[in-house]
């Protein structure tokens, strides 16, 4: 899922992105419009893949610079899944914040950030109404990030389920192959059955019915390691 952190410049977009990530990908600094480009990193979050996409600060420039970071999130904005729109938890709603939240298509969760610098959100949420979710953050003391890491799917899950009902969806050909391999294996083991062969003859097709569906669950097994060992390293010679 497409999850884009957007916001005016020196929201804590970044600082929030980094403690996601557990890692410094993004620059932060205490300088309003460092994010001139977007950043992505994918991270795994309740089984789903979620592409986070840190960019500019949204807000009326002049410097062709900045201007063209603000193109670049615009694009990712229209394009996204999930939106986590920042605003410090210390700071008023402003019209300029309004505005970019009408253009936004997408389920917004509101992150109040900075929320170690307050005792309570004080900012005014007016306007904001029809949000996913809030959720006061901080990326100083980790305040609020389990309970994005754990709303995050939540709102992919309901996304998927109102967009194509009960229907199962595999985003990778590779997962598709390998569920066509298994049932194809399962077929064969039936109609080998029905035909007269014995169960232990007729078993050889689960075998690689099995294969298969540890591929798509990623089950590593030692059997796996050793295969790769022996095949990559020519152990013996």
């Amino acid at each position: 899922a497409l999850t884009v952190f957007a916001g005016r410049p020196n929201a804590g977009k970044s600082s929030v992105f980094n403690a996601l990530l557990g890692e410094e990908r993004a620059i932060v600094t205490e300088e309003p419009g460092t994010t001139r480009d977007a950043l992505e990193e994918t991270v795994q979050l309740g089984g789903f893949p979620f592409r986070l996409v840190d960019t500019a600060g949204l807000r009326a420039s002049e410097g062709r610079v900045e201007q063209l970071g603000i193109e670049v999130a615009r694009r990712y904005l229209k394009g996204a899944d999930i939106v986590l729109f920042c605003i410090p938890a210390c700071e008023e709603t402003s019209e300029e914040d309004r505005s970019f939240l009408q253009e936004i298509t997408a389920p917004v969760v509101l992150l109040a950030t900075k929320a170690d610098l307050v005792e309570g959100y004080q900012g005014d949420s007016t306007g904001l109404s029809g949000l996913a979710g809030a959720v006061r953050v901080s990326a100083i003391t980790g305040q609020g990030l389990d309970q994005i890491r754990q709303l995050l799917p939540e709102l992919a899950y309901s996304e998927l389920v109102d967009s194509q009902g009960d229907e199962p969806i595999l985003t990778r050909q590779r997962h598709v192959r390998l569920l066509k391999t298994a049932r194809s294996e399962v077929e064969l083991f039936r109609s080998s059955l029905v035909g007269g062969l014995p169960p232990e003859i007729a078993s050889t097709h689960l075998r690689p019915a099995e294969t298969a569906l540890e591929e798509v669950l990623g089950v590593i097994t030692v059997d796996d390691v050793l295969d790769v060992v022996f095949r990559e390293f020519c152990v013996g010679k």
